[in-house]
């Protein structure tokens, strides 16, 4: 063949005029691969922008009369190793024969503003063509040798029925399989096994070098149409944190926080869970991702994960702890001002009381959920008020708002960061305010537990446990109080955390600011609201259903009305003159051994905590029902 038209089973695989397309083609027909029939027209074939007198000849010859073609560019640097250009020029399908030599000449000629612009400016290319006869397919799809997203090696094929250009061109949504050996070949209307058996030998033909392949299906039969390098980067660092779907994680907050604020903490858990990595007899960490994003942070786990870890930790608390000795040495340690070590030595506590209540319901399986929330509840609450109250009681003794501010200027010191004094003083008039000269009455819990003993016969097992539970939950207590007396000590970040952190359940790994927005904004941000709401009762008030209208906030300074159900993120101590006023409580986050929950209960405030979603699915206005037996909320 002469004039620069060559069939792709004779061309010279070579030349530097039949560009990457072409070539590509030509090596997997020559190699005996299934390729529909076809011939390049290089760019010897033309002459200022017009096809030779010659090769208009040689192109006639080769065409069918009634058959359909597919005209496709081929340019010199098109489906190379690093770009692969893939639609920046002219293609065409179902080609008339009469009509092929013009969409030839189309093609050659093109020069999109997509092409100049993937070019960086370029607009000079050497475009050869590739006619092949259309395949009317029945299934077509593409195939990359290895995950283009997450860079796996595994097969992943995207396909649709008919022809492929609905698929590339992103118009039909395909059906995307990975290619494994567990693969039911049924689940696929086309030899899934044999189109394999194809892709893994297209690889070997290229050296190994990943590969893009296209692909039609027709009565059983398939052909392949074209063949590329992968050029898509598959280093997504993020990626290889995906902890799950929204509603399988655990959240903490989001909450107001800082990375600095809170470098103490992460710099005492760091220490602790390599801690554990390193001794096989004690509980594994879960994977653990916490972002720090526009002043917030969030702490991440897989839920099943997180539970089982908390579970394993009370477990080993209680076994094997002391927990007065425990607090001795936290005093200890906080009174000398290691932040960073006193912050580490009350992890097993804590996580010991987030798998507190889930132990003690099985041991008290015998009863049924009522009567076990109510013995859990007569344990939950500290015999001491909790440091709030304490000081809403001294501050309706005292009655000078400013003097208390004085005396406790560190009220507001949080993980956001060291307020001033004006801040608490703001703090203790709004409560003065509040309070109007009265405190909650304080609950004899000594009456309540008393109550539950003679009313139910409890085994020393389970005593034990619920003893536990109720110095677990002063221990935190007074480290809340402690955290928030101890920020102004904090001068520099203590930890390597600046904007995220990443626990695989062996190292840490430091997140930049990019990564950590965007896995900020794909937890938290763009969550899915289901509308669909259950939650975790925390606390039931002595009530079995509530109902009410609700108020949303997404902070504590609004201000609500009385006996509204208020909803919200979450909680923290600022919220608690919201809680006082309202007769039920929601949250999107936080679970039974919450600050929520606690407060609910010392309250006697209805609350299910931990709906995901709560803030997203429901509205200022709305009527909704609690379920305080199921943790449904219904709208």
């Amino acid at each position: 063949m002469s004039n620069g038209v060559y069939k792709l089973r004779k061309v010279d695989i070579n030349s530097d005029s039949i560009g990457g397309k072409a070539k590509n083609l030509a090596i997997l027909t020559q190699r005996g691969f299934p390729v529909p029939f076809g011939f390049v027209v290089s760019v010897e074939a033309f002459e200022n922008g017009e096809l030779k007198v010659g090769a208009i000849a040689e192109i006639k010859n080769l065409l069918e009369n009634n058959n359909f073609y597919a005209v496709r560019s081929s340019a010199m640097m098109e489906d190379s190793l690093n770009e692969s250009w893939a639609g920046q020029f002219e293609s065409f399908l179902n080609v008339k024969s009469t009509e092929v030599i013009n969409k030839i000449l189309e093609c050659h000629n093109s020069k999109k503003e997509r092409a100049i612009s993937y070019a960086n400016g370029e607009d000079s290319f050497s475009i050869a063509v590739v006619v092949q006869k259309m395949v009317k397919a029945d299934y077509a799809g593409v195939a990359f040798s290895k995950n283009p997203v997450t860079g796996k090696d595994e097969i992943v094929t995207e396909y649709v029925d008919g022809l492929g250009e609905g698929l590339v061109s992103g118009r039909k949504d395909p059906i995307q399989i990975v290619i494994n050996d567990e693969l039911e070949k049924e689940s696929v209307p086309f030899d899934i096994v044999k189109l394999k058996d194809y892709i893994l030998k297209i690889v070997k033909v290229y050296h190994d070098v990943p590969q893009d392949i296209e692909y039609a299906v027709l009565d059983d039969d398939i052909y392949i149409l074209q063949s590329r390098p992968i050029t898509t980067n598959t280093s997504n660092d993020n990626e290889t944190l995906n902890l799950g779907e929204i509603d399988e994680l655990f959240f903490w907050g989001p909450s107001k926080a800082e990375a600095k604020y809170m470098s103490d903490f992460f710099a005492g858990i760091e220490l602790f869970f390599e801690m554990l990595s390193n001794d096989k007899k004690l509980p594994n960490p879960p994977k653990t991702l916490c972002l720090f994003s526009k002043h917030q942070m969030v702490w991440l786990n897989k839920a099943s994960d997180f539970s089982d870890f908390c579970l394993k930790m009370f477990k080993y608390y209680e076994n094997n702890i002391d927990i007065d000795k425990d607090i001795e040495v936290w005093t200890d340690l906080k009174n000398k001002g290691n932040l960073v070590k006193a912050f580490y030595q009350t992890e097993w506590a804590e996580f010991a009381l987030y798998g507190a209540e889930t132990e003690i319901f099985k041991r008290l399986d015998r009863f049924d959920d009522e009567i076990k929330r109510k013995i859990i509840a007569a344990f939950a609450t500290p015999e001491e008020e909790t440091f709030l109250n304490r000081l809403d009681r001294e501050l309706v003794e005292l009655g000078d708002y400013k003097e208390m501010a004085r005396k406790n200027s560190w009220i507001c010191d949080g993980y956001g960061g060291v307020k001033e004094i004006q801040a608490a003083e703001s703090y203790f008039l709004e409560r003065l305010n509040l309070l109007k000269g009265k405190v909650s009455p304080t609950i004899d819990f000594t009456s309540k537990r008393r109550e539950i003993l003679e009313s139910y016969d409890l085994s020393e097992e389970e005593l034990k446990a619920l003893e536990l539970l109720k110095k677990l939950i002063k221990y935190m207590d007074d480290r809340k109080e402690w955290m928030m007396k101890s920020r102004k000590n904090i001068k520099k970040n203590l930890s390597k955390i600046d904007y995220g952190w990443y626990y695989d359940g062996e190292k840490s790994k430091y997140l930049l600011e990019e990564q950590t927005n965007e896995l900020y904004s794909r937890y938290v941000l763009f969550k899915s609201a289901t509308g669909v709401l259950k939650g975790i009762v925390a606390s039931n008030g002595n009530h079995h259903f509530v109902n009410g209208t609700v108020v949303v906030v997404d902070g504590a300074t609004k201000q609500i009305d009385d006996d509204v159900i208020l909803v919200c993120p979450m909680t923290s101590p600022s919220y608690v003159p919201l809680m006082r006023k309202a007769k039920a409580l929601i949250t999107d986050h936080g679970g039974a051994m919450s600050h929520a929950a606690i407060v609910a209960r010392e309250f006697g405030l209805p609350a299910i905590v931990g709906t995901k979603t709560a803030t997203k699915v429901l509205k200022t206005g709305d009527k909704v029902m609690l379920n305080l037996l199921t943790g449904e909320i219904i709208k």
